[in-house]
């Protein structure tokens, strides 16, 4: 294993976390997760044995349809998920705790949340 279980770096606009650990059979992992102020975040979940799983990151955008009541509930919908998938990145380790990441990236949270950043408890 690493030295350390869970990190992060912070280093021209870039953001990485990371987290070892081990599944349900025994499994090690690696969970990472790279985030830049440019672009969007990609998280993967690397094993031991070579396989890998994608692990779900906030959307960047969705689909409208000109329907202006279709539009909104899409963007409901859209919001309340990528506050969802933030959460569950930060409880997994993988986002430093709100308001300690880098400033880029909060306002991304932010704006990609629809002005909403959701905290949760990491004991």
């Amino acid at each position: 294993m690493a030295e350390e279980e869970i990190g992060h770096a912070f280093s021209h606009g870039t953001h990485l976390g990371w987290v070892w650990g081990r599944d349900g059979t025994g499994r090690v992992y690696l969970d990472f997760l790279s985030e830049h102020r440019m672009t969007d975040i990609d998280a993967m979940r690397y094993f031991s044995d070579g396989t890998s799983e994608a692990i779900d990151v906030p959307l960047l955008g969705h689909p409208v349809t000109g329907d202006p009541e279709e539009d909104e509930e899409r963007g409901r919908q859209f919001f309340e998920r990528n506050q969802r998938v933030y959460a569950v990145l930060r409880e997994r380790g993988l986002l430093p705790p709100v308001d300690a990441n880098l400033l880029s990236q909060d306002i991304n949270e932010f704006l990609l949340s629809g002005g909403k950043i959701v905290e949760t408890n990491r004991e």
